[in-house]
This record gives structure tokens, sequence and C-alpha cells, in this order.
């Protein structure tokens, strides 16, 4: 009886490779990093956001490798909560969860607020707050629905996001009007409106939302009770998830 009970309570392991993949990528987010997170790294390193983004891809990969190494050791639906607690103790767990409940308060409502932006510009009678509101409601609805099934539609949303992020990209390379070379030379405006070269303070400071763009590759940490074969599938998932991310976005940054 003990056993039959146990088992109830347990997670299904529905998601494959390719779901929780999807799931890390939608996580990630190219088009927020195109349309929301390029232009802070623009004002501060001019056409340097390049370089920036290349040293947010270098850390990036580097944690990846991290998370990768020790979500295989540490499996868990915690991901990094039950790395931090299990190779640090509970009180740097504690630290760790908090860390990431506040995470996800700030960028779930800094992801919905702007994307509630654009919206509003494109029909300028829908509210920003209430759009903002009702996508979370849709998120959350979501969120409460069986993995297996919300995998699936993160899937098809991924799809439309890479086919935007792909036009994106496309058109800006055919309307180009400047030769790669500029990239070599990083520049920006000053307050006068002057242009000038970009200084070392203002690449490292674009470095920050290069990182805030990368982030998310961990997520298939997550879904460890609810993948099969944990151990094997969700270290590739991660980085596949980075890789993934650096190469769209690096293409979508120069």
């Amino acid at each position: 009886m003990h056993s039959e009970k146990h088992n109830q309570g347990e997670f299904k392991q529905v998601l494959s490779m390719k779901q929780v993949v999807a799931i890390a990528i939608a996580a990630i987010s190219p088009t927020t990093s195109v349309f929301l997170v390029y232009g802070e790294g623009l004002s501060s390193a001019g056409t340097g956001v390049f370089w920036a983004f290349v040293i947010g891809a270098c850390i990036a990969i580097s944690m990846a490798f991290c998370y990768a190494e020790l979500g295989s050791v540490f499996p868990g639906a915690g991901g990094a909560y039950t790395i931090v607690r299990r190779a640090l103790g509970k009180p740097f767990g504690f630290i760790a969860a908090l860390l990431f409940l506040v995470l996800g308060v700030v960028v779930t409502a800094s992801i919905l607020v702007s994307s509630a932006t654009y919206l509003n510009s494109l029909v300028p009678q829908i509210p920003v707050n209430w759009a903002a509101v009702v996508m979370m409601g849709i998120v959350t609805w979501f969120s409460l629905e069986r993995i297996g099934a919300a995998s699936w539609v993160a899937m098809a949303m991924l799809i439309i996001e890479l086919a935007v992020i792909f036009a994106f990209i496309v058109i800006t390379f055919i309307g180009a009007r400047h030769s790669v070379s500029f990239i070599f030379h990083p520049t920006t405006v000053n307050a006068q409106g002057h242009l000038i070269n970009t200084g070392m303070a203002g690449l490292l400071a674009a470095v920050v939302p290069a990182l805030f763009a990368f982030n998310g590759y961990d997520w298939p940490l997550y879904f460890a009770e609810e993948t099969h074969e944990p151990k094997r599938v969700l270290p590739r998932a991660v980085m596949v998830a980075v890789i993934a991310s650096v190469i769209t976005e690096l293409g979508s940054a120069e």
C-alpha cells in the first residue's frame, strides 16, 4: 500500500529531449533579447554591443557547462536550488530559492510590461497594464496545465518566435548600409550627439543586459522528475539550449 501511494505521488516522465529544449529556449526567449534587451546594450556600447554579447556568450556557455555537470550529479525538480542545497547545505539552498523567486517575479513582470507596451504601440486602444495582466493570466493557465501539453504549446510558439528572428536577421542584412567592418571599430554617441569610440566601461556595462538575454538555459533542470532519462537528457538539453541561443542572438546582434 505504501509503495502504491508513493507511485501515485510521483511525476510522470512524459518529456522528451526536444520538448525540454523547446521549454528552455522559450524561457531564454530570443525575441525578448532582440526587441527589449538590445536597446540597453546599444545605449551603453553602441556598435560594440556585438562584443558585449560575445563576452556574455562565453560566460553563459561556461555557466551552462557547470549547470549540465552538476545537474547530472544532483538531478531534481528544484533545479539550481537542489544543486546548491545538496552541494553547499540548506542555508545556501534557501538563499538560492529566495533569489529565484525574486528573479521570477521581477523578470516576468518586466517582460510582460514590455510586451504589452509593444502591443499598445501596434493597437493604441489596448491599455498596457491590463494587457500585461491578461498575458500573465494566460501564462499562469498554461503553467497549471499538464506539462506534456504545455510543452507542445511552447514548441509551437518557439517555432513562430524563431521564424520572426530569422526574418528579422534576413531583412537586417538585406537592408544593411554599412560594411561588417564597423564591428571591429565600435562607436557610440555621447550626450552632445557626437560619434565617439566605445570605451571599456560602456562595453562592460552592456555585458549585463547580454547576460540577461542568455539567461534561461538552466530551465531543463527544473523538469528532472518529468523527463525521460534525466541524467542523460537534461545536461544535453542545457547545452543545446545555450548554444542555440548564442547562435541566434549573436546573429541578431551582428
